[in-house]
């Protein structure tokens, strides 16, 4: 097999490797955790030891393709799935996956040839504070509605993009269009925005964006970046550096899906944060578990302790905002405060509750 094996770098940090013969899916497995356990053996230079971390990603002829093009496109696919799902193991590519991974290309395509500016578009949630009795915020929620695909949803075509390498189109055009829809806001009304983990790792592209901000006139206090703890461990020290920067210009940075990972704890020590966004997974089951009670209080009185800003995302009904009411909360996200909406109707919840008869009504309505 040696004699005939046939290897390339196809670009950037990826190779391809043809192996010739009757692999099973055993066999290929097995041989690409051996190649994968040798390109990851440290590397001793002067006093450190360095270490190169792999992943692999298969498809076999003929079951799953006739032609190079096609078993090219599915162990790619296949390898995108190792990097996303378990990085360092290689996986074979399922058959059962033909028609995701197609839907995937179709998304990529679109992606490349589409009209972005005019196809994607911004809808937003409230932040609504107990305190204060009204929504001081809105988050900025991705959308696309193409014209061959239709509406796609915000993580297929938020994946596909960062797979393809239109992550950074996608994200500028979409921040140009939520500075568009804030400078129409009252200044005591923020944005918060979300960033992928491949805007974190590119510096140009991020300081692209503290230039849109610059020049826009817009107070970037008002502007919070929304990052993920996914997001963020491939490149822990570029992305602090980072935000850092991000945040001595005046922008906040919050930490969303708070309690979703394995070591949250570690990036609230790490990364220099104004706000932790608690994951609705504890915040939905408040009415029924005593422990889920416990560990939304024990966020909120450590968010205080550091002096962030705590919110609990997803509560959509009164049951859990009445226990929730007893914990007195900092801010709220979830669908009882409402829904992603459109900026005139942001524009209309924002102008009803600065006048007196709409904010009784409304209040009214919250507490129904």
């Amino acid at each position: 097999m040696s004699q005939t094996l046939t290897f390339g770098r196809v670009g950037g940090d990826e190779f391809i490797a043809l192996f010739p013969g009757n692999l099973s899916e055993e066999s290929a497995a097995e041989l690409g955790a051996r190649v994968i356990e040798a390109i990851s053996q440290p590397y001793p230079f002067a006093l450190l030891n360095l270490t190169v971390g792999a992943s692999a990603g298969f498809s076999h002829f003929p079951s799953m393709g006739d032609s190079s093009a096609t078993l090219y496109d599915k162990a790619d696919y296949a390898l995108y799935k190792a990097k996303a799902k378990q990085r360092g193991r290689c996986f074979m590519f399922d058959v059962a996956e033909d028609k995701e991974m197609e839907q995937a290309t179709a998304i990529e395509r679109e992606l490349r040839e589409g009209d972005l500016t005019r196809e994607l578009f911004l809808l937003f949630q409230p932040q609504y504070s107990p305190k204060l009795q009204r929504v001081v915020g809105f988050e900025a929620l991705a959308r696309w509605q193409s014209p061959k695909l239709g509406l796609v949803r915000p993580d297929q075509f938020i994946c596909a993009a960062e797979r393809s390498g239109h992550i950074s189109k996608v994200t500028g055009i979409l921040f140009k269009k939520g500075l568009e829809t804030l400078a129409g806001w009252p200044e005591n009304i923020s944005l918060s925005f979300n960033l992928s983990g491949q805007d974190l790792s590119n510096r140009a592209f991020i300081m692209s964006l503290l230039g849109q901000i610059m020049r826009s006139g817009i107070s970037p206090s008002r502007i919070e970046f929304e990052i993920t703890e996914t997001a963020v461990m491939t490149t822990l020290d570029l992305s602090r550096s980072l935000l850092t920067e991000l945040r001595a210009s005046g922008c906040k940075i919050a930490l969303d899906d708070f309690g979703s990972g394995y070591s949250s704890y570690e990036y609230l020590d790490q990364l220099p944060l104004d706000k932790v966004k608690l994951d609705r997974s504890f915040v939905s089951k408040v009415s029924q578990s005593v422990t889920s009670r416990e560990i939304v209080t024990s966020v909120m009185q450590l968010c205080a302790r550091l002096e962030l800003r705590c919110v609990l995302e997803g509560v959509e009904t009164h049951d859990e905002m009445t226990v929730l009411s007893e914990m007195e909360p900092d801010l709220i996200q979830g669908y009882l405060f409402g829904r992603p909406m459109t900026s005139a109707a942001a524009m209309q919840m924002i102008n009803a509750q600065d006048n007196p008869v709409s904010v009784e009504t409304g209040s009214a309505a919250l507490s129904a």
